[in-house]
């Protein structure tokens, strides 16, 4: 049996493609991973939730040093330490609600006094959320956060 020249030809074709398919990724400069699909974001250069310690430094600058401990027990109650924490809703009594930061205060009615205070209505910078908390505990004491006021411990 005589193998048809260009039948080998075909098949050395063949050959020759498998093996360069075959050695193109080693020829190939390296690519850079992917990143993770499910990666944390940050928005900022501050951690999405804070320690223990940055909530009480930063209250003790707002409430005073006597009660930063017991405003930070209140902001782990109400969030987490969770700087973003938001709380979103319609209540059949108060009507729609947007709680933010980590005092979660209603946005709705505290973002101007925030504005005022502090020259920014950003409810979710510790700082400005703690200063309006301040400013609300003023007005209203603890029982503006009703269930983390009683059961915080420190």
């Amino acid at each position: 049996m005589t193998t048809r020249p260009h039948r080998a030809a075909a098949t050395l074709a063949i050959l020759l493609s498998t093996l360069a398919t075959a050695l193109l990724p080693l020829a190939a400069p390296a690519q850079e991973a992917e990143p993770e699909r499910f990666a944390p974001a940050s928005r900022g250069p501050r951690a999405a939730v804070l320690e223990r310690d940055e909530v009480v430094d930063i209250a003790a600058e707002v409430f005073g040093f006597e009660v930063a401990p017991y405003v930070a027990a209140i902001a782990r109650c109400e969030s987490g330490y969770a700087r973003f924490a938001r709380s979103a809703g319609w209540d059949r009594v108060f009507g729609w609600y947007d709680h933010r930061g980590l005092m979660q205060i209603a946005s709705t009615i505290w973002t101007p006094l925030a504005l005022e205070l502090t020259g920014s209505d950003d409810l979710y910078d510790p700082w400005v959320n703690l200063v309006t908390a301040r400013a609300i505990q003023r007005q209203q004491g603890w029982i503006a956060w009703p269930y983390c006021s009683r059961v915080a411990r420190w």
